[in-house]
């Protein structure tokens, strides 16, 4: 298994959900992740609040976080439902994955965003396929 360092670095190279979106993986444990946003202004919709699609680039990252853990095989997304509890104008949003079970061939993770103050703005419910063997390129 990675340590958190090795997952740290090796989700430094997601373009989009790091480098665009700037979200940072706080907290890794085996199985479980989690990851902080600072919102600012390219983060929110025309009504001010928190475009949905940034609570779900923030899932995708920190689930992905909680279940790639093994360097030799890459869980890819298969599924994924989110909710929208409540909504969010501002301040830092953190994301929370835990893998709920991890099968030879699926993986279903749960993750929940919620903001400073602990309210949840949005659960996800997911599944991943196991590749067997990473694959470079």
């Amino acid at each position: 298994m990675r340590t958190a360092e090795e997952v740290k670095a090796y989700f430094q190279n997601d373009r989009f959900a790091v480098g665009l979106t700037g979200v940072e993986i706080i907290d890794v444990a085996p199985g479980y992740a989690k990851t902080r946003l600072k919102i600012e202004e390219h983060h929110k919709n025309c009504t001010g609040y928190v475009m949905g699609g940034v609570y779900f680039t923030m899932a995708d990252l920190t689930l992905s976080a909680a279940a790639n853990q093994d360097p030799k095989e890459v869980c890819v997304a298969l599924s994924a439902q989110i909710e929208f509890i409540s909504n969010c104008r501002g301040g830092v949003i953190y994301g929370e994955s835990r893998v709920q079970r991890k099968g030879t061939k699926i993986t279903f993770v749960e993750t929940r965003i919620f903001d400073e103050e602990n309210t949840l703005l949005a659960f996800i419910s997911s599944n991943s396929y196991n590749v067997a063997e990473k694959r470079d390129g």
